[in-house]
């Protein structure tokens, strides 16, 4: 297998399904091989965050302390949830009836959040040259959440094959568990701050 040439096609299909196009799923390896191989996607994912966590932290002045979200918690964080929303969703999908659409929906979603990532350490850019105001930072960081979370709406409602009523409860799912378990692992590691 090129290695290389998998990246690329499963890059180029996530691309094109997170803006709802049904035709990138045709570039996704979609079998079950390829399901699983996309969990190696974050491998990618990790040192992409790396910078923008890096970039993010340059980027604020004096204004706010700077955050340390890809410490070993953090990699703990990052690792727990990357499986937590596929185990939730293969859970309650034969209750949703959409068993048959899991796999490419998973697979489309692991590939998906490399270029996500990529988006987050591109957008930290300005940190890297210059320090910004809290609010600018804020508001970067608002924007890409923004385009992340329409994208993810895209992606869940092409690979998914449903209309807005599911789409929208996914995406808020998957956000919210992200949550839960971000927050969930500092307190139960670092105690309540």
């Amino acid at each position: 297998m090129n290695v290389v040439a998998y990246l690329r096609d499963n890059l180029a299909g996530a691309w094109q399904v997170m803006f709802g196009r049904p035709d990138g799923l045709d570039r996704l390896d979609t079998s079950l091989e390829g399901f699983w191989r996309s969990f190696a996607a974050i491998a990618l994912v990790i040192p992409l965050l790396l910078v923008a966590d890096t970039g993010f932290n340059a980027m604020l002045s004096e204004e706010a302390p700077p955050t340390d979200r890809l410490g070993w918690v953090g990699l703990l964080i990052q690792s727990v949830d990357w499986v937590a929303f596929p185990i939730v969703f293969g859970l309650l999908s034969p209750r949703l009836g959409l068993t048959a659409r899991y796999v490419p929906f998973i697979t489309a979603r692991n590939w998906a959040a490399v270029i996500v990532a990529a988006m987050y350490a591109a957008a930290s850019f300005p940190g890297w040259v210059l320090p910004l105001p809290l609010t600018a930072a804020a508001i970067i960081n608002l924007v890409c959440l923004g385009i992340s979370l329409r994208f993810a709406y895209l992606l869940t409602k092409t690979t998914l094959v449903v209309g807005p009523s599911v789409a929208v409860p996914v995406v808020a799912l998957e956000f919210v568990l992200s949550l839960v378990v971000g927050f969930g692992l500092v307190t139960l590691l670092e105690g309540p701050q």
